[in-house]
């Protein structure tokens, strides 16, 4: 924790404002400027983890076929397909459409 006081302390510092209020019996509270630079934190935090967790991961390599029938809804692949693609930058991902059986 100490190391995160100091932390927080020096980004006070280069920013010129305080960003969390201690008080009494170790509760605290977010100023206005805190609760303003809370979304950029989050974001960070967010893109930090993604970074830790695909660095973790091992990276999957060759063919990924995915088949969908031609009813399938192609939006819930929009964000699935370009996620996998980042996170696995040797894996060739092919999608197929073809008629579901009841079309037929």
């Amino acid at each position: 924790m100490p190391e995160m006081t100091q932390s927080l302390k020096r980004l006070e510092e280069i920013l010129g404002c305080k960003l969390l209020e201690c008080h009494p019996g170790h509760f605290f509270s977010l100023p206005t400027d805190g609760e303003r630079i809370l979304s950029a934190v989050n974001e960070i935090l967010a893109r930090t983890s993604e970074a830790v967790s695909a660095m973790q991961q091992l990276e999957i390599a060759g063919r990924l076929l995915i088949g969908v029938p031609d009813d399938f809804k192609v939006v819930d692949l929009h964000g699935a397909i370009p996620r996998c693609a980042e996170l696995n930058r040797n894996l060739r991902q092919e999608v197929v459409s073809a008629l579901s059986r009841g079309s037929q």
